[in-house]
C-alpha cells in the first residue's frame, strides 16, 4: 500500500478533473492508497471561502477515507 499526504491544492485539481476521484476512491476501496492529512490541511480546506468548493473537497476527503493523523514533535 502506497501511504500519501496530499498538498490542499491537489484536492482543487481533484475535483476539477472528471474521473479522478473515482479512480482515486477505486484505489483507496483496494487498499491500494491510503491518504493521510493533517489538522494543517483540515484547517486550510475548512477556510475554503466558497461555500461550494469547500462542500465538494469535504466531500471528495471523506470519500477517499482521507484519515487524520497527528503532528507530533516526537515523530
Amino acid at each position: 500500500m502506497l501511504r500519501v499526504m496530499l498538498d490542499t491544492n491537489i484536492f482543487d485539481h481533484i475535483i476539477e478533473t472528471p474521473g479522478l476521484a473515482g479512480h482515486l476512491r477505486s484505489l483507496t476501496a483496494s487498499s491500494r492508497l491510503d491518504i493521510v492529512v493533517t489538522h494543517v490541511q483540515e484547517d486550510e480546506l475548512a477556510g475554503i471561502q466558497d461555500t461550494e468548493k469547500r462542500r465538494a473537497v469535504r466531500q471528495v476527503k471523506q470519500e477517499l477515507n482521507g484519515q487524520t493523523c497527528s503532528l507530533s514533535a516526537d515523530a
